[in-house]
């Protein structure tokens, strides 16, 4: 079961990453709402990547 949260946390940040970017490419298409979206929706992903990346107490 850990490999399956390990290979989770890893896609979830891989996705993290994937939102920045388009997030990034939106501002440089000057479309500021669009890049909003993406911008919340990688920082969303990537909470979610270290919440579960951290170790849980008993």
């Amino acid at each position: 079961m850990p490999r399956v949260v390990d290979a989770l946390t890893v896609l979830l940040f891989i996705a993290a990453l994937a939102g920045f970017l388009l997030g990034v490419l939106a501002l440089a298409g000057q479309r500021e709402l669009e890049a909003l979206y993406w911008l919340v929706v990688g920082a969303l992903l990537l909470r979610g990547s270290v919440r579960l990346a951290l170790p849980r107490a008993p």
